[in-house]
């Protein structure tokens, strides 16, 4: 199949939306130096500007401790009502954030426990996911943390940050045992106590899964005349687990534990098998995400709109977030969305992760750009190169595979993409470019199954539970993103580049252009 690249085509501004931020597990993690070091080197290689987490007031924090916490003194009379509010830890994290060269994307989550109405945790870090008893003590604590804040931080400073109230409060189950109209009215208590110390400062919401409760967020705000600077969601391809996980499932999934018992089977394995269904997936349309952030912005209209969660799926322990398909997905999505959305937060950061479990093995399907020893994976390299592309950019149509191209002078590059959501398909695509100018350089960067594919190489090491210095450091090396020089020849004054691709490969072609025709 031949592809005209046309050079002399009109070209418009390439938007760096995705750019805006990414996310990072929940707030304790950020005082480990190892998780501090994937912070500074994610920004630093990538450019990301706001970091957003949960659970920055999760009791592992230390913010709102009682005296009857203590189990010696847990029955004394009167002991809960002695108390005391500290946000050194707090603080820890924040500067930890800032020193890595990120704004915070606050979180407001999850409830202390001694605020909360109800003793429900949601996650393995037991998170408390109830509404506060009281109101007035729930105000009186997000005002204190905003004076806190900006004590520390300055208002100037902390006029650049986010306030985001809660996370997901749609998903009962593990984040908010609550109703919509309850979470209405902590977002309403929530902003306005933000408001009521400075004015100038941004709160938001609703921070739903699958951008649900919009419309009916945006009406509540405008009806109550409550406060709201943006409107916050999360997509993922999928419902809230990435794949249509229900009570259907659990006849299912019981049986599967009985027989992984029976058997011999680790966690990780279990938690692949229980919501790891690509027979699904390949149902998906391509343009899923590109058609809710269309959606979303006829609901929103003006304000801000920040996608503060997504990826290729919301699976934990899903094995194509370690391989080229999460790559695919991640290029065809930031491309193609463009600026329909104000900006965009990756989910998230690493793979050092323990809302379900801390999985220790090297490549588990986890969520993150770098894998749990650090190392980047390839949905890491697709935001490596979305991030060195030119300024100038222009489209070409192919049925097949998907091509952008960007400009800079004399410099082309030319991004090739083959996503589709058929984990199994492997389509092979030979292309035949054909650019109106004279090469002088032609190079090319893969993301394919043999090249920028740390998981193979772990493979090739024998799949050790446990990676030595040693074996991390010779797969960052074997699998980091490599430019080769590729053959081209010139025809009839045109330059002709011959490439393959298959399903969900990326290739990046880089030339300098001489005489253009």
């Amino acid at each position: 199949m031949k592809l005209l690249i046309d050079v002399n085509q009109k070209t418009y501004p390439y938007s760096k939306n995705w750019q805006f931020g990414v996310g990072n597990d929940h707030a304790y993690t950020i005082t480990r130096k190892d998780v501090c070091e994937y912070l500074k080197y994610v920004h630093s290689e990538l450019g990301f500007k706001y970091l957003r987490f949960h659970g920055i007031f999760d009791d592992d924090m230390h913010i709102y401790q009682r005296l009857s916490d203590f189990p010696l003194f847990s029955k004394m009379p009167k002991a809960k009502d002695v108390v005391e509010i500290n946000f050194k830890q707090v603080a820890v994290v924040l500067d930890n954030i800032l020193e890595a060269g990120f704004k915070p994307f606050v979180e407001l989550s999850f409830m202390p426990r001694a605020l909360a109405s109800k003793k429900i945790v949601g996650f393995h870090y037991q998170n408390n996911i109830t509404p506060p008893k009281s109101y007035r003590r729930w105000q009186e604590f997000i005002k204190l943390f905003i004076e806190f804040i900006i004590a520390r931080y300055t208002l100037e400073e902390v006029k650049t940050w986010y306030f985001e109230v809660w996370n997901e409060p749609d998903i009962q189950i593990i984040f908010f045992r609550g109703s919509q109209e309850e979470y209405f009215k902590l977002y309403k208590m929530t902003a306005k106590a933000i408001k009521s110390v400075s004015p100038e400062l941004r709160v938001g919401g609703p921070s739903t899964s699958g951008c649900l409760w919009i419309e009916d967020f945006v009406n509540f705000c405008q009806k109550e005349k409550v406060p709201y600077d943006f409107v916050s969601t999360h997509h993922y391809p999928g419902d809230g687990f990435g794949n249509n996980f229900g009570p259907e499932r659990f006849k299912e999934i019981r049986e599967k534990i009985l027989k992984m018992a029976k058997e011999g089977g680790t966690v990780s394995e279990a938690m692949r098998d229980f919501f790891f269904h690509p027979e699904e997936y390949k149902n998906y349309p391509a343009d899923i995400l590109v058609e809710k952030d269309k959606r979303l912005r006829e609901l929103v209209k003006e304000k801000p709109i920040f996608i503060s969660e997504w990826n290729v799926l919301a699976v934990y322990a899903a094995p194509l977030q370690d391989e080229k398909m999460a790559a695919s997905f991640i290029i065809k999505n930031c491309l193609e969305t463009k600026d329909i959305c104000d900006g965009h937060m990756f989910w998230c950061l690493s793979d050092f992760f323990e809302e379900q479990f801390l999985i220790h093995k090297p490549f588990h399907g986890g969520f993150g750009l770098l894998n749990n020893d650090g190392i980047p994976k390839p949905n890491f390299y697709a935001f490596k190169i979305l991030s060195q592309l030119y300024p100038k950019r222009f489209d070409v149509s192919t049925d097949y595979v998907k091509c952008s191209c960007f400009k800079d002078g004399n410099k082309l590059q030319i991004l090739l993409y083959n996503f589709d959501f058929d984990y199994n398909k492997r389509e092979e695509h030979n292309l035949t470019l054909v650019i109106n100018a004279s090469v002088k350089i032609a190079k090319v960067s893969y993301i394919n199954d043999n090249y920028t594919n740390p998981k193979q190489e772990w493979k090739k090491l024998g799949s050790p539970a446990v990676l030595s210095k040693a074996e991390i450091d010779l797969i960052k090396d074997n699998s980091t993103l490599k430019a080769i020089p590729l053959p081209f020849y010139l025809q009839n004054g045109q330059t002709n580049l011959n490439v393959s691709l298959y399903t969900n490969d990326v290739a990046l072609i880089e030339v300098e252009l001489g005489e253009i025709m």
